[in-house]
């Protein structure tokens, strides 16, 4: 038993040493980044309706941020974000991602 355990946590120990595992770690590093981009600072009334607008239309309400930020300039990553949440909604991942994202934009704004 004690000796299985040691061959497990060797192999896993490997495993997570090779260069593939730090190559998916960098990929995963990077949409965790986008991510975190793509949520922008909007005008305090607005907050809420995107939030809401998350909920029921995902995506919509993060593409609409993009162009009514406080930065006052197009973010294309909250452009991406939002289709991908569109085009994702169906599998239920967009919709879980867009009521994130709506809910990351309404506390960064408040």
């Amino acid at each position: 038993s004690n000796r299985f355990l040691r061959r497990i946590l060797g192999f896993v120990c490997r495993l997570r040493s090779s260069p593939a595992w730090t190559s998916k770690e960098r990929i995963m590093d990077g949409i965790v980044i986008f991510i975190n981009r793509a949520v922008v600072q909007v005008p305090k009334p607005l907050h809420f309706i995107l939030a809401i607008i998350n909920i029921f239309f995902p995506g919509v309400g993060s593409m609409i941020s993009c162009v009514v930020n406080k930065a006052h300039k197009a973010s294309t990553d909250a452009l991406i974000a939002g289709i991908l949440q569109l085009i994702t909604a169906p599998f239920l991942v967009g919709w879980i991602w867009s009521i994130w994202h709506g809910f990351k934009m309404f506390q960064l704004s408040s």
